[in-house]
């Protein structure tokens, strides 16, 4: 040949089945795997060979492909051909077949959206034929699925963090906060420092590529954001609700797209919980099969990030089913700090600068986190000192001394009549809250139940 052959994958493995035909045994390859007309003439006289009862050789399939064209083929494709296990063969196999359907999905996903035609039925009908391949093709468990506790006890897993103490690793986690409050922003801050590995927020981070899924902000805006974050990693990516093929809805047939598309050991972050279904806003079956879905990428190996809104009233709550929260494995409260002693606001724009808090939920399966402080301004959000710190500080140096053993309402007492203290039991009573959850001193049951107070060591 007046060229240097450089075999592809395909010339590789038909290689392998006419060094070794017995590795078909039982394994059909359909005629259209083949790209080349060399190989499938190849493939033509291996198969008119082993139906007529013959067995394929080098010199067998020679005689039925006279061609000059393909006898250069065979002798280029001889070369460096050894064994393979059969498993091994058939995983390779599929592997491949599967990374061709996946670009025939996505190619005929844009030919529908640019003709305005949508077959979810062919769309479905080719994703799970992809499904059945990477079925197949997985390293399938021998015998009893199920494993015993100490077995479990002896596998090498552990509880990983993608955020120290704020995001973990493979797991589905719901930030929630009011509108506006800057949820958008802590998630690109997020996406910027996990895709580089930096440290975000005080906290160190696994580097893992990431895919910001947004279906509610315009795109000027995003890209508003992206410049004032200065944001250059290019391993964060966005998939866009104007971009084709769009994201599609996690309650629609097209869902499985996210299997084939993001890589599996990614950071996804949905932006938002509102806008990945079309379903109705309360119904908790809709939220358990949206979360059910993200819990399949989880398993994957993704982590997903789903942002939540609350309603105006409440901005520790969250909006709409109370499944999002009780689905999750872990969730991110975002908050407007107030003072001490004021009602809660309601609604409207949080200002540039309003101080903000943000740290775990009401759901968490992992170690609850310390409550950062921050402030949103026009790059971005910038930690801040804690408002209470010094309040902790005198209420701990209280319960060290003259405040040991009392109880809430002892020590309320003191706090009315101590500068600087809150003068709302309920404000007071959450402090003490936060600082027996943060470590600052614990508690214990007194008479007639009553918790009392004690410094932590």
């Amino acid at each position: 040949m007046s060229t240097e052959y450089k075999p592809t994958d395909r010339d590789t493995l038909l290689g392998f089945i006419v060094n070794s035909p017995a590795l078909l045994d039982g394994f059909n390859i359909p005629d259209d795997f083949w790209k080349s007309d060399a190989q499938r003439a190849v493939w033509a006289a291996i198969r008119e060979i082993m139906e007529e009862g013959g067995i394929a050789s080098w010199a067998t399939v020679r005689v039925r492909t006279p061609s000059s064209g393909v006898q250069d083929y065979l002798t280029a494709i001889a070369g460096g051909i050894v064994s393979i296990k059969p498993a091994e063969f058939r995983q390779e196999v599929r592997r491949m077949a599967a990374a061709d359907l996946k670009v025939r999905i996505v190619a005929k996903i844009e030919r529908d959206a640019k003709s305005g035609v949508s077959d979810h039925l062919g769309v479905t009908a080719m994703q799970e034929e992809l499904r059945l391949l990477e079925v197949e093709g997985a390293d399938q468990p021998a015998g009893n699925p199920l494993i015993s506790f100490p077995e479990l006890r002896a596998m090498d897993i552990h509880t990983e963090w993608l955020v120290g103490g704020l995001l973990p690793e493979n797991s589905v986690t719901v930030l929630y906060g009011r509108t506006s409050i800057g949820k958008s922003w802590a998630c690109l801050m997020i996406a910027e420092a996990v895709s580089a590995g930096l440290p975000i927020f005080g906290r160190a981070t696994k580097q893992r590529p990431v895919v910001y899924i947004d279906m509610e902000n315009p795109l000027a805006v995003m890209k508003d954001r992206a410049e004032a974050l200065n944001m250059r990693s290019m391993s964060a990516q966005i998939w866009h609700s104007t971009m084709t093929p769009r994201p599609p809805k996690f309650d629609g047939p097209g869902w499985t797209l996210y299997k084939t598309m993001l890589p599996s050991n990614a950071l996804i972050i949905i932006d938002t919980s509102r806008s990945a279904h079309d379903g109705k806003e309360n119904d908790s079956d809709v939220a358990a099969l949206v979360m059910g879905r993200c819990r399949e990428l989880r398993d994957m190996g993704m982590t997903i990030l789903i942002l939540h809104h609350t309603p105006k009233y409440d901005d520790r709550e969250l909006k709409a089913s109370g499944a999002w929260a009780d689905l999750a494995d872990h969730t991110i409260c975002f908050f407007k700090s107030k003072s001490r002693d004021s009602e809660e606001e309601t609604g409207g724009e949080i200002p540039l600068g309003s101080p903000l808090c943000l740290g775990t939920g009401k759901k968490t399966r992992f170690a609850p986190s310390e409550i950062l402080h921050m402030i949103l301004t026009g790059h971005g959000l910038e930690l801040t000192e804690d408002p209470d710190l010094e309040t902790l500080n005198a209420i701990a140096d209280y319960i060290v001394g003259e405040g040991c053993g009392k109880n809430q309402t002892e020590l309320f007492a003191w706090a009315k009549g101590a500068e600087g203290l809150p003068k709302k039991k309920t404000s007071f009573t959450g402090l003490l809250d936060r600082g027996e959850r943060v470590g600052r001193w614990r508690t214990y049951k007194g008479l007639r139940g009553a918790k009392c107070y004690e410094p932590a060591t």
